[in-house]
């Protein structure tokens, strides 16, 4: 909602006070005066209710006396209102910002969280239905996030000032867990790009480099981070010189997409002038159209004398031939690209019937306003359908319509009520929010019980996706990297071997071994019958996998005739 209409329903507001105060004065017998407009019979009631008189003389006096005591509560509705519209969290976080003012940057801070802990409780509400979890499920993931959203504004608030500087950035040494020893110098206005496959350590290198590792996630390291000489191995150093943007970042006051978020953020990182700007997959969240608008911000960046730090697995999607290159192997960085080893897998038609499975007619989406107008999209058995479009163009807000909308979809001629795994299987685009308990081991065996199947069905299918999974089943699901909490949340789903299955961004997080892996699940399924739409920014994944690929276009789903990577 726009500050605009904030105002306007904080004048709404006041004017229904008004309204309000008249209208009880009316029924109590609260309006009487000299100058009667007109008289009605008073009624006195009986018994424990004799007190209170109904109806009465209205008159002059008695409308004017009732609307002088409820002015000053109208007005403050009215002017308070229109302050919470205009003062924003955003806008109390730019003059925090140039003023200097942690008290405001806290205040903006809090201000912004106390809707997010709201929203997140409503989405652990739908999550609990969307995986049939019991009722009190909701309480530890809830808790969880507050945890983890008060360690991000503590972090926030511990940043420090950003001092300009441009110098050689060292690292020696460095370990951590199972990544290192790492050695990297990177010059001022040098690109670098480190791929890798999934969960070999790249945001964890991020997250050394921007000093949030130890302190902020807990996690001991060892060697040396330097700029120009000066230690930045910790928090209150690193902050001033550096900017991390994660995967799925979060921004303040405002309902944005991944995409959007993400470029709201590196603009922020930016306007700091930092010596480091750390970017996390981006080629995940962004189209085609705005990763070229990152990729010439940041060479902007790069000849101003920063440096540029990516991780990403998608690194064919970068455009820009000035970036170096190297990857994460057995721990250590290596020169050059990461090349998996391929996966050679026959593509293959569906055995099954291909009769009609589903049916959305007429679906309006969108929150605030219309995103996407589905006239009328059949889904046969065993097809895959594919929907791209621009960042913030309504992908997301498509398929947690279909999932949770009572009526948007029919399937097998049955139209969805409450939300059902069984009929309609939603792989969300923020995996981590299905888990609730402490381990991997815990999920994969809670998901078993849930869905009603074979002990180790789930824990089948999740190492169908990323490989062995006996040396991370104590590990809590949220230490996982991205790419395994993706895989995790759709073997969660498919245990409950749905009719329609939903998957939001599928392939994000995942290095090239994997996305196979993941294509070749997706096949499995459509062949039990399974209908699939997915989305996702990745074309060529979309054109290898998909029977049909739709845009999202002025409002409308078009078929892509041709689909360009």
């Amino acid at each position: 909602m726009t500050s605009a209409k904030r105002i306007v329903w904080a004048f709404s507001f006041a004017l229904g006070f008004l309204v309000l105060r008249l209208c009880y004065a009316f029924f109590f017998n609260g309006l009487a005066g000299v100058n009667v407009l007109f008289d009605l019979p008073a009624l006195r009631l009986s018994g424990p209710f004799r007190h209170i008189t109904l109806l009465g003389p209205v008159s002059t006096e008695g409308i004017v006396r009732n609307l002088e005591v409820a002015l000053p509560f109208a007005v403050a509705i009215a002017l308070f209102g229109s302050l919470a519209a205009l003062l924003t969290p955003r806008l109390m976080l730019r003059v925090a910002e140039r003023g200097r003012n942690q008290f405001l940057t806290a205040l903006a801070l809090g201000l912004s969280a106390m809707p997010e802990l709201i929203e997140a409780g409503i989405r652990q509400l739908r999550n609990r239905r969307l995986r049939a979890e019991s009722r009190f499920s909701v309480i530890v993931p809830l808790m969880e996030k507050a945890v983890s959203r008060s360690g991000e504004l503590a972090l926030e608030l511990a940043r420090s000032k950003p001092a300009t500087h441009s110098a050689d950035l060292v690292v020696r040494d460095l370990m951590t867990g199972g990544l290192g020893p790492i050695d990297l110098t990177l010059r001022p206005g040098q690109k670098l790009v480190i791929s890798g496959e999934t969960g070999s350590g790249k945001s964890t290198l991020l997250s050394a480099i921007a000093g949030e590792l130890r302190e902020h996630q807990g996690r001991e390291l060892s060697g040396t981070i330097t700029l120009g000489g000066q230690d930045i191995t910790g928090f209150g150093e690193a902050s001033k010189f550096s900017y991390l943007v994660h995967q799925l970042p979060r921004t303040l006051g405002a309902r944005l997409s991944h995409g959007e978020a993400y470029l709201q953020l590196v603009e922020r990182g930016i306007a700091r002038k930092p010596a480091v700007l750390l970017l996390d997959e981006p080629a995940g969240v962004l189209d085609r159209r705005n990763l070229e608008s990152l990729q010439a911000r940041l060479s902007e960046f790069a000849r101003d004398g920063g440096i540029v730090l990516i991780a990403e697995h998608r690194v064919e999607s970068l455009s820009d031939q000035s970036f170096d290159h190297l990857h994460i192997a057995n721990g250590g960085l290596v020169a050059g690209q990461f090349s998996p080893e391929s996966v050679t897998i026959p593509r293959r038609r569906p055995v099954v019937g291909r009769e009609a499975s589903a049916q959305i007619k007429d679906l309006r989406v969108g929150r605030e306003h219309l995103l996407v107008l589905l006239e009328d999209l059949r889904l046969l058995q065993g097809e895959c359908i594919a929907i791209t479009g621009p960042n913030g163009s309504g992908k997301t807000t498509l398929l947690e319509t279909l999932a949770t909308q009572k009526g948007a979809i029919e399937v097998s001629g049955r139209r969805l009520g409450e939300p059902s795994p069984t009929l309609v299987a939603l792989v969300p685009d923020e995996p981590a929010e299905f888990f609730v308990t402490a381990s991997l081991g815990e999920e994969l065996a809670r998901a078993d019980k849930i869905a009603g199947v074979a002990a180790g069905f789930t824990q089948t299918t999740f190492e169908s996706i990323v490989g062995s999974a006996a040396e991370l089943l104590e590990t809590h699901p949220l230490d996982l990297s991205a790419g395994k909490q993706l895989a995790l949340a759709t073997a969660m789903q498919l245990s409950h071997k749905p009719a329609v299955l939903l998957m939001d961004e599928p392939v994000r997080g995942l290095d090239p071994r994997s996305r196979e892996l993941m294509a070749e699940t997706i096949r499995c399924v459509q062949e039990t019958g399974c209908a699939v739409v997915l989305t996702t920014h990745d074309l060529k994944f979309a054109g290898e996998l998909a029977d049909r690929v739709l845009e999202i276009s002025s409002q409308r789903l078009r078929q892509l005739a041709k689909v360009s990577a």
